[in-house]
């Protein structure tokens, strides 16, 4: 992916599993998860209307407040 800055990564791990949210300013979304301890390192692309609004509302909580104004222009919010 070139040309594609980061802007922040959010993680929403709960316990050993990674729950990670990666925002680029292009406004795509990656997604990098376990599923279950069998099912280790996923990973996907997102966009903003992709992400459930549980996971919305999780990552507004824990983003950095000089990254928020995007992140919610991003999550559609």
């Amino acid at each position: 992916m070139t040309d594609d800055n980061e802007i922040c990564m959010i993680n929403l791990s709960n316990g050993l599993l990674d729950n990670d949210y990666t925002f680029y300013e292009s406004g795509k979304i990656k997604h990098f998860y376990d599923k279950h301890s069998f099912s280790l390192n996923n990973e996907e692309w997102m966009t903003g209307k992709d992400v459930r609004d549980s996971d919305k509302v999780k990552i507004l909580e824990k983003c950095p407040e000089q990254y928020k104004k995007v992140i919610k222009k991003i999550l559609g919010e």
